[in-house]
């Protein structure tokens, strides 16, 4: 009997030691279960790339973005892809902005998924209406003078909201209070997301302030009027070749490029979500200087430093 016991020790030994093993592992997962599940994200879906900036920088690890409207898409025109429409399954919100794509789009996505709420990013903003005559858009008339009248209804509404930095922080707070509705128990890692993003914007808007400041202002031309709420935060005017999704005629266009001699324009900004033909034309007939910029860009922050920094520059 001691000889088998004597033989079988080490086995005893080792099966010792692999249940030690055993439950330690056991542990291991169990400890790491709740952790994963508290690690899982809420999903969203934002219209356009820039939103996706805003709630990454507020929901930063902890939310998921689906983006309807991907990038170099037009918002104007764009149409989801069944895959897009079918990723809607599991999302807990749709954060809007009011583009013209939500128009079109936004009911067809809620009956993709019927629990999920919805979030308007624009409320609490006055919007600039965009003017149907050229000759308007050339009044001598602020566009912060614009801003603060009352719209009329034959005006057709500026969505671009999101690139002004005092709108933006309008929306920032909207998305922070969107995300604290749908996952209530992250309140207070949203609001100190927000708090360090508002900041981010002052210091953008200061930035962005000095390098426009009084002996610097000037009109700009762009394309597309995707810039009106810029030009409104800093004193600039915006002067588009595009109005209500029409190229200019050709007296419209010989009175823009005679507008911009005589005022000095030397700036053109164009989207590449848009044909550059006439804004290649007027530049050649203006000595201009050309600038692709795209208001849809993810790097907001950079996106408006960049502008601003072409506008300084050229303009000087």
């Amino acid at each position: 009997m001691n000889e088998i016991t004597k033989r079988d020790a080490p086995s005893i030994a080792t099966l010792i030691l692999c249940s030690i093993a055993v439950l330690t592992l056991v542990q291991v997962f169990v400890l790491q279960v709740p952790t994963s599940l508290s690690a899982k994200r809420v999903s969203v879906v934002v219209s356009i790339v820039p939103q996706k900036y805003f709630v990454d920088q507020i929901g930063k690890g902890k939310v998921n973005v689906i983006v309807m409207v991907p990038p170099g898409a037009n918002p104007h025109s764009y149409e989801p892809k069944p895959k897009q429409m079918i990723a809607l399954s599991g999302a807990k919100a749709y954060l809007t902005i009011g583009i013209e794509f939500e128009k079109a789009w936004l009911q067809k996505v809620l009956n993709q998924n019927r629990d999920m709420k919805i979030f308007h990013m624009e409320e609490g903003i006055k919007k600039i209406p965009i003017r149907k005559s050229v000759t308007k858009q050339y009044a001598t008339k602020s566009s912060i003078e614009t801003l603060s009248t009352d719209t009329h209804g034959d005006e057709k509404l500026d969505p671009h909201i999101w690139l002004s930095p005092i709108l933006a922080k309008t929306i920032a707070s909207n998305t922070a209070n969107a995300l604290i509705t749908i996952d209530p128990s992250n309140t207070e890692f949203y609001n100190h997301n927000l708090k360090l993003f508002l900041s981010k914007i002052d210091a953008l808007h200061e930035k962005i302030r000095k390098i426009l400041d009084e002996k610097k202002k000037k009109a700009f031309i762009v394309f597309h009027p995707a810039w009106g709420y810029f030009a409104w935060t800093y004193g600039l005017k915006e002067v588009p070749i595009e109005l209500e999704g029409k190229e200019p005629s050709p007296k419209e266009l010989k009175e823009l490029i005679q507008f911009a001699r005589q005022r000095g324009i030397k700036v053109i900004l164009v989207e590449p979500q848009f044909s550059d033909r006439i804004a290649k034309i007027i530049s050649r007939e203006i000595h201009g200087k050309l600038i692709k910029v795209d208001p849809l860009a993810y790097e907001w922050d950079i996106n408006l430093l960049h502008v601003a920094e072409i506008i300084g520059e050229v303009s000087k």
